[in-house]
């Protein structure tokens, strides 16, 4: 029996830094927060994170994301 091996090659998004851009998805916005897809809903859902649709999309400020990160915890 003849069997071909194939090489998977994973495709990584290219580094862009954060500064850079100036609105991202839900799931990257999850993913710089730490936390899963379902809280960033919750939290914009609540009215804690705002986020602006784009066709089907949400899209969130990373000014935003910085501004939650540094929230005091009561």
């Amino acid at each position: 029996m003849w069997t071909q091996s194939v090489a998977v090659q994973r495709v990584e998004e290219p580094v862009v830094a954060i500064n850079d851009v100036l609105m991202v998805s839900e799931a990257k916005a999850a993913k710089l927060l730490g936390v899963s897809r379902r809280t960033v809903f919750a939290l914009n859902k609540q009215g804690v994170l705002l986020a602006r649709r784009v066709g089907k999309r949400k899209l969130y400020s990373v000014e935003s994301l910085k501004n939650f990160s540094e929230l005091e915890v009561a």
